[in-house]
Parts: C-alpha cells; sequence; structure tokens
C-alpha cells in the first residue's frame, strides 16, 4: 500500500483554489465593444470574450510609447450579468478586460484603494468582479505583464535613441550655419564677438546695423546709441531726429533677440513719453558667435524664428545678461 505525500505548500494551494471555486459565480461570455479609439473594432460590435480579449492584447502591446486607447464595453456572464465599463489598452496600462478586473482587486488589497472604493460605495462591484471566473485569461495574466513591461522599456530606449540622433543632427547643422554665417557678406558689417561681449560691443552692433538699413533711404538721420548698466542687466538707449519709425527701427532690432526669447514677455508703449521698452533675456547674435547657448534655448529659438543662425549680431552669455532696449524719438510715430 502506497501513501501520497502532501506538502503544507500543496495544502494551502488546493485550500486556496477551492476557496475561489466556491467564489466564483459567473464567466464572461462575449463582449459588446460599443466604441473604441483603436479602430480594432467596429461601433457595437459583438464578439466573444475569448476573441475580445486577444484583439485588446493587441492593440495594448503595440501602443506602448505612452498614452492608451480609451474603448467602452459591455461584457456579459453566463448568469445573464452585464457590466458595462471602459478599459484604456496600452502597453503600460490595460492590456484586456481580466487584465481590468484584476487591478481593480489588486488596488481594493490596498488601504488607499479599499478607502477609495468605500467612500465611492462600490464595495458590491469588487465583490462582484471577484465572482468572475476568468480562466485561462487569469492564468496568463502574469506573462502578458512581464511582456508589456519589456515592449514598454523598448519603446522608451527607441525614443530616447531618437531623440539623442535629432538632437546630434540639429547640432550639427546649427553649427555648420554658424560656420558660414562667419563670412556671410550680409553681416559683414557687425563685429564677431563671445560670450564675454560688453553693453559697449553690443551697442557698437546696433549701430552698425542701424546705419546700414536705413543710411540710404535716411540720409542725414543719425543714431544715438547707449548703454546703461544696472545691477545684473544693461539697458541700450537708441534714440534719433525723424528718420524711420519706431516701428522700423524695432525691426532692425529685434534681430538681436537671444535664443531664448519668449513671445509671451510684454512690451510695453509708453505713448506720453514716446518710449518703448521691449524686455528680452539677451542680446543675442546667434552667429556672432556664442557657441555656449543650451540646446534648449536653440530649440526654442528655431522654432519661433525659423532663420534662427541669420537672426544675429551680438552675443552674450545667456546665464549673465539680460537687455532692456528703450527706443526714443522726439515725435511718436
Amino acid at each position: 500500500m502506497s501513501a501520497t505525500i502532501i506538502t503544507m505548500e500543496d495544502f494551502k494551494a488546493a485550500a486556496q483554489q477551492a476557496e475561489q471555486a466556491a467564489q466564483f459565480v459567473r464567466r464572461p461570455v462575449s463582449v459588446l465593444v460599443h466604441w473604441s479609439e483603436s479602430g480594432a473594432w467596429g461601433e457595437e460590435e459583438l464578439c466573444t470574450f475569448s476573441d475580445f480579449e486577444a484583439r485588446a492584447l493587441g492593440v495594448a502591446m503595440s501602443y506602448a510609447d505612452g498614452g492608451y486607447l480609451k474603448t467602452k464595453i459591455t461584457v456579459t456572464f453566463d448568469d445573464g450579468e452585464t457590466y458595462q465599463t471602459r478599459i484604456d489598452l496600452a502597453a503600460g496600462d490595460e492590456l484586456g478586460f481580466a487584465h481590468h478586473c484584476a487591478g481593480m482587486i489588486s488596488f481594493y488589497e490596498t488601504d488607499k484603494g479599499r478607502d477609495y472604493y468605500q467612500r465611492m460605495d462600490m464595495i458590491d462591484l469588487i465583490n462582484f468582479v471577484k465572482g468572475i471566473d476568468f480562466g485561462a485569461a487569469a492564468q496568463r495574466l502574469a506573462e502578458q505583464e512581464r511582456d508589456a513591461a519589456l515592449a514598454v522599456q523598448i519603446a522608451k530606449e527607441k525614443a530616447a535613441e531618437a531623440k539623442k540622433q535629432a538632437e546630434a543632427a540639429a547640432e550639427q547643422a546649427y553649427k555648420a550655419e554658424i560656420e558660414r554665417l562667419k563670412t556671410a557678406p550680409e553681416f559683414a558689417h557687425l563685429a564677431q564677438i563671445g560670450s564675454g561681449a560688453s553693453g559697449k560691443e553690443v551697442a557698437k552692433n546696433i549701430r552698425a546695423q542701424l546705419k546700414k538699413a536705413f543710411a540710404k533711404d535716411y540720409q542725414g538721420c543719425k543714431f544715438s546709441v547707449r548703454c546703461q548698466r544696472g545691477g545684473w542687466s544693461t539697458s541700450i538707449y537708441i534714440s534719433w531726429t525723424d528718420g524711420p519709425t519706431r516701428a522700423q527701427v524695432r525691426a532692425e532690432i529685434d534681430q538681436f533677440k537671444g535664443g531664448r526669447y519668449n513671445v509671451r514677455i510684454p512690451v510695453k508703449l509708453n505713448s506720453d513719453s514716446g518710449i518703448c521698452e521691449h524686455h528680452f533675456r539677451k542680446v543675442c547674435g546667434q552667429g556672432f558667435f556664442e557657441q555656449k547657448l543650451s540646446f534648449e534655448g536653440r530649440h526654442l529659438f528655431d522654432s519661433l524664428n525659423k532663420p534662427a543662425a541669420k537672426r544675429s549680431a551680438a552675443v552674450v552669455d545667456p546665464r549673465r545678461w539680460n537687455r532692456t532696449v528703450h527706443l526714443t524719438s522726439e515725435y511718436v510715430h
């Protein structure tokens, strides 16, 4: 006569299975998909539960780079009960209805989750979900979660590599344009100054730019360009009599904006005094010739002013300088 030895672990597992078998009172039979952002189902499409879970998993695994695809469904069970919900399909979110329910139960088993469901008076819903027998679908959840986590990790690595390559390409193109501008004839009248540029050097370039821009159409018009240092910032004052309008002069001055120019920085006009104040972070010269600008700064500049490196004149270190330009004239245009 032989005897079968049962370990305590086997005994506990068998007891747990028996308890679950007694707890399970329903099995999912079909799923009515009302709509889905994924396009994997038509509106009001009815399918078997196993078919829905297979397609849902495929949709989720293909969406691993962030976000999710909302899908509204009604599940019908073999006891005649129905459950309508919305699941968010993504490798980093929900993989199907079985995974959706497992997540609810897992959250409920935490202190935060239990408090949430109690406050929302949803304990009956948790008991309903606990009574669902997912069969083989439940047994595959752990493996599916591992595969989904791997898919998310791969997607993140690919995105990081793509971003790195794009930044490298943009950096290379930027440096190439910098080199081109060093000998560009349209900027030959400007001095090439580096990160240690003073307000006087910047003013000299502004003066040269204004002279070049208006010497032909406004002969005899002279511009006064002077600097005033205050704390960590430098103000550049530009004044002239008659000649071009403030708008025309300002168009030339705007070329000296830095790479971190923000369109939301306010422009203040005082019609009484005829003073126009335009605050910006630094007097630029993307090409003349500061190469310590952050990549973020170049990206913001390029997106706001397409010919980025052409918006050039004089450069200062963006970490040190803040410029205020005051345009004054003897009459208001």
